[in-house]
């Protein structure tokens, strides 16, 4: 998501942006990413030489409960932009720099990319994760039409009739990978910003934790639900055992996939922001 803050900097005229993450394989090749560098101290220190403070481009604020935030009450790419000091009109979309597939190319690929349940990040996040013998169930239905390939990390739900590429692409060819696909099924995370980022609409597994507005992209379907509890923003804890995950089917997962389907020959939308 921090790529939008530089594409919308470098549209600006900026010059020299540094990106500190641990993580440098996301930024490589960014033509608007001047130098990537640690995430230490050390790096601080040396930009204080320079008259530079890092800005920390993060979204919601902790509220003193380690199992949720207070989220923004705008889209978290607009809150990182504003955090930024981004001023006007902006695009509320990640970027990765490849060779981009054309609409045409994506209506003709029988390939579509799917993510299991149990996904793996940094801050485990359970009310994120949709069953994974619905996962299972679904496969079985779009086998018959499409040519299924799973991706995301070791440990994750195995998707049965899907070619399994867990833990075996990088960054670059996961990214190349839902390049080149028709669509992607999955849960709110990186793979769906990744998606995004490359242009490739998905369908996205909501439910209730959170609202598509907030972290979503209006190119996707977003499967979301609204218990009285909705949105909760809590990580792991539930007192509702998931209701807003287990009321979406497998049959609700199809349908969205026909209303993809039918904007297909769409181009792809993006939400705008105007920054005070």
């Amino acid at each position: 998501m921090v790529s939008s803050v530089f594409r919308e900097y470098r549209s600006r005229g900026c010059k020299n942006l540094w990106m500190m993450s641990d993580h440098p394989d996301i930024f490589e090749g960014n033509p608007d990413v001047d130098r990537v560098v640690p995430d230490n101290w050390r790096v601080e220190k040396y930009c204080s030489f320079f008259n530079r403070t890092p800005r920390v481009l993060s979204y919601g604020n902790w509220i003193g409960d380690p199992d949720r935030i207070n989220p923004p009450k705008v889209h978290i790419i607009n809150e990182i932009m504003v955090r930024s000091g981004l001023t006007g009109e902006v695009s509320l979309r990640p970027w990765f720099p490849l060779i981009q597939t054309s609409e045409d190319q994506k209506r003709s690929s029988s390939l579509v990319c799917i993510q299991g349940s149990g996904t793996q990040s940094s801050t485990e996040m359970k009310n994120k994760q949709w069953d994974a013998t619905r996962y299972f169930r679904l496969a079985v239905l779009l086998k018959e039409k499409y040519q299924l390939v799973q991706l995301g990390m070791p440990g994750e739900s195995v998707i049965p009739g899907a070619k399994d590429l867990r833990g075996k692409l990088s960054v670059r060819q996961t990214a190349e990978t839902l390049a080149n696909c028709r669509f992607y099924i999955g849960q709110v995370g990186f793979l769906m910003h990744l998606a995004r980022a490359v242009s490739t609409r998905s369908v996205i597994i909501y439910g209730g934790r959170e609202k598509s507005w907030l972290s979503g992209y209006p190119c996707n379907e977003n499967l979301e639900t609204s218990p009285p509890c909705s949105p909760c923003w809590q990580n792991n804890r539930c007192d509702y055992n998931r209701m807003c995950l287990d009321s979406i089917t497998e049959m609700d997962v199809l349908d969205a996939v026909q209303r993809l389907e039918n904007r297909l020959n769409l181009p792809i939308e993006t939400e705008m922001a105007i920054l005070p």
